[in-house]
């Protein structure tokens, strides 16, 4: 079950919800600004598909059918770069820097994951630090289940 509020194919937040025992059982999806209960449109059916079936589902979108207006380039590259990881790894976010053209930029993919407009899509809790897990704009331990929803191994 989820509950999505998109528009243009823009998603803005995902929380997952987590039983008891910590399985994930909920992904909802509101986008601040538009708190339109209106139906989702044609158009967010694979969105919404996807992550009916997250963690097991295949993502079935294009990284060119996502829309990321006001993005730089190097943070278009780190997004693609993201897009392209496969469930159950992780990387940090000095290696998606070097691969995303800029050695140094860990910094700069650190926010490039704080401003991602497609949580679970483009996986930002897929990326952590070198020494830790590092930082989720859900929190922490949304990141954790996330992973382990996804067989990760992080340590």
């Amino acid at each position: 079950m989820y509950m999505a509020h998109l528009t243009n194919r823009h998603i803005g937040d995902v929380f997952p919800v987590f039983d008891d025992a910590g399985r994930l059982t909920e992904v909802c999806l509101i986008r601040p600004e538009e708190f339109d209960t209106a139906p989702v449109k044609k158009e967010h059916e694979a969105i919404c598909a996807y992550l009916e079936s997250y963690p097991d589902g295949e993502c079935p979108l294009k990284f060119d059918e996502l829309v990321f207006e006001g993005r730089s380039d190097f943070h278009k590259n780190v997004y693609k770069n993201l897009f392209l990881l496969p469930k159950g790894e992780v990387i940090t976010y000095g290696r998606l820097a070097e691969i995303s053209g800029s050695k140094n930029a860990a910094r700069a993919v650190g926010t490039a994951m704080g401003t991602n407009p497609y949580p679970l899509i483009v996986p930002c809790h897929r990326v952590v630090r070198s020494d830790s897990l590092g930082n989720y704009s859900s929190g922490v331990h949304k990141k954790v289940k996330l992973l382990e929803a996804e067989g990760a191994h992080w340590k």
